[in-house]
This record gives structure tokens, C-alpha cells and sequence, in this order.
């Protein structure tokens, strides 16, 4: 269930299987992560995709960016696709 060391790691199991570790960068989570409300970062923190992190997303305090630096392209499919303003009342791209 549940593994703890004096002044180290701890890790939780389910069914006898890894499932969020502690180390000393942070945690590790094995399996898919549910959030009820939204995830918090601060400025500069990014969200790295990809085996080599490939594709970014993450603002700066001033401006916020998808950068994809793998040999791919960002494709993005939908049935309707916008760019609205900063007041999201109006359409910028459609």
C-alpha cells in the first residue's frame, strides 16, 4: 500500500503497483492523472510533451507559447476552428 522512508521517498501502490513516487526532483505519477479543476503553474514553468520534449507549452509573464521543436508539424483538427480576442467577444481567425 504504502512505502515511506525516514527522510527519503515515499510511494503509493494499488493492486501491488506503482502508482505516484517521491524523489528528490518532485514526484512521478505511473498511470493517467484525473484533475476535477485545473492544473496551476507559475510563469516560466512548461508543459514538456514528447520523448525529448518536443512540444511545449508554457507563458513567460508576458506572453504564452506552443513551440513544437521536433521534426514534425502541429496539426490541429476540429470542426471549427477560432482565434478569438483577449475579451474572447470576438473573432480574430476563422
Amino acid at each position: 500500500m504504502i512505502s515511506a522512508n525516514v527522510d527519503g521517498a515515499v510511494t503509493l501502490y494499488y493492486n501491488n503497483n506503482e502508482k505516484f513516487a517521491t524523489d528528490n526532483e518532485g514526484a512521478n505519477i505511473t498511470g493517467q492523472l484525473d484533475l476535477s479543476s485545473h492544473l496551476d503553474m507559475p510563469d516560466d514553468a512548461k508543459i514538456l510533451l514528447g520523448t525529448s520534449d518536443d512540444l511545449q507549452i508554457y507563458h513567460d509573464g508576458t506572453n504564452s507559447y506552443i513551440t513544437e521543436g521536433g521534426t514534425g508539424a502541429i496539426r490541429i483538427a476540429t470542426s471549427d476552428f477560432q482565434v478569438r480576442n483577449a475579451a474572447n467577444d470576438e473573432n480574430m481567425i476563422r
